[in-house]
C-alpha cells in the first residue's frame, strides 16, 4: 500500500469510530423522549416497520423480514420483541388463517410512543439536514448505501 492509500484507509477507519460514537448517543441525543419512553433506535426501528400491521392483512412485516432488515438471529429478533412486548408497545397474535405465522401489531400505547418519538426524530434529522445542506445530505446518503452495500457484498464471500 502506498502513502495515499494508508492515509486514506486510516480517515475511514478514524471516521466509522465516529459514526460508531455519533450512533451510540444518537439516543441521548435526541433528548429527553427517549429516555422517558426507555426506547432504544432498534426498537424504535421495529415500532416503524410493523407500523401497518393489522390482523387479517396479507402485508405484514414477519419476524423474518426484521430479521433480514437487521442483519441478526431469528432469537435477537425475538428478544427484542419480548422486551417492546413488556413495555407495552407491541402485541404478537397468532394468525388465524396460518397458525405458522405470527403477527406483530404496535398497541395503542405504542402507537402514540412513535408518533412522539418520530417527531423527535425527524425534529433532529430536519437540524442536521439543514446545517449540511441539500447537496452534501444527498451525497451522504449515496455514499453511505454505498458503503453498507460495499460491505455487506464482502461479509457475503
Amino acid at each position: 500500500m502506498n502513502d495515499e492509500s494508508t492515509v486514506l484507509k486510516s480517515q475511514m477507519l478514524n471516521s466509522l469510530f465516529r459514526i460508531r460514537n455519533i450512533i451510540s448517543n444518537f439516543h441521548t441525543n435526541l433528548g429527553k423522549d427517549f429516555v422517558e419512553r426507555n426506547i432504544s433506535i432498534n426498537e424504535l426501528i421495529i415500532m416503524r416497520s410493523i407500523q401497518n400491521n393489522a390482523i387479517g392483512s396479507d402485508s405484514n412485516i414477519r419476524i423474518s423480514d426484521i430479521q433480514n432488515q437487521f442483519n441478526v438471529s431469528k432469537a435477537a429478533v425475538s428478544k427484542m420483541l419480548g422486551v417492546l412486548e413488556k413495555k407495552g408497545c407491541i402485541c404478537r397474535d397468532i394468525d388465524k388463517a396460518n397458525r405458522r405465522n405470527l403477527i406483530i401489531t404496535l398497541t395503542p400505547e405504542g402507537k402514540d410512543i412513535l408518533n412522539e418519538l418520530e417527531q423527535s426524530v425527524d425534529v433532529l434529522v430536519e437540524k442536521i439536514m439543514l446545517h449540511m445542506g441539500k447537496e452534501q445530505s444527498e451525497q451522504f446518503v449515496e455514499s453511505l448505501n454505498g458503503f453498507a452495500s460495499a460491505t455487506e457484498d464482502i461479509t457475503k464471500l
